[in-house]
């Protein structure tokens, strides 16, 4: 089968799956979310006993968000590469590389939450070699990895965003053979600008509604491109160049 024809195809299911898996991502994490907070000292013990409480969430959201990073998120990235590379090369590099890059993180962060879980579960109920429950290096141990944990959560957000917004310029900017709507280039320029702004919480909590909107915007993008591209699986993207 030559790939060149199905890649409209291929990437219209990616991210159409991507989004249903985001989806699910999002709200088996928000359910198992901790008061606690691991970056203050004196909250350390209940964030670590909350994230006992909701083990089984937490798994099911890394597992979730490991097929999503691992799978579907790079094969997006490769067809923006391949559909978009002759609008702009150089755009469509750095869409490729931001989305490519968020997802390696997302995967590291994936990756932290199961271990985390297992930290946790030490905590609470004792760890190996006859640790006790309660062990204070185990405490401290948690709280480092839960700082890692939500610092990988905003970090990822800055690649993403770049990749968004270079994809948005992508798609605004001069047409190839593959032309969707220039408003899903608006839709693409809000997630990304608004990855980025998301990093204004640490100055203040009411910016938190970046995130929100961060969401909202890649959904309606992952599903509104993804729709399209379905719909005009014919298309074929330009062939490489020697």
């Amino acid at each position: 089968m030559d790939l060149s024809r199905r890649v409209a195809s291929l990437a219209g299911i990616a991210l159409i799956l991507a989004a249903i898996l985001t989806v699910l991502n999002v709200g088996l994490t928000g359910a198992a979310m901790s008061d606690g907070d691991p970056f203050e000292r004196e909250e350390v013990e209940e964030f670590l006993t909350d994230v006992n409480d909701n083990e089984g969430l937490l798994i099911a959201a890394a597992a979730v968000g490991i097929a999503n990073d691992g799978v579907f998120v790079i094969i997006i990235a490769a067809a923006f590469y391949i559909l978009f590379r002759d609008r702009n090369p150089f755009l469509a590099t750095i869409a490729l590389a931001g989305i490519a890059v968020s997802a390696a993180l997302a995967l590291v962060l994936d990756i932290s939450n199961i271990l985390l879980t297992i930290i946790a579960d030490d905590y609470v109920n004792g760890g190996a070699g006859g640790v006790p429950a309660g062990d204070p290096a185990t405490l401290e141990l948690g709280r480092y990895v839960g700082v890692i944990t939500y610092a990988l959560l905003n970090t990822l957000f800055t690649p993403a965003g770049t990749g968004f917004i270079a994809l948005g310029l992508l798609l605004l900017g001069p047409q190839g053979l593959v032309n969707p709507p220039r408003w899903i280039g608006w839709v693409a320029i809000i997630a990304g600008a608004s990855a980025w702004l998301a990093w204004l919480v640490l100055v203040a909590d009411p910016f938190f509604v970046f995130f929100p909107i961060q969401l909202i915007s890649t959904l309606v993008l992952l599903l509104s491109l993804g729709v399209w591209l379905l719909r005009h699986s014919d298309l074929q993207p330009a062939p490489m160049k020697a």
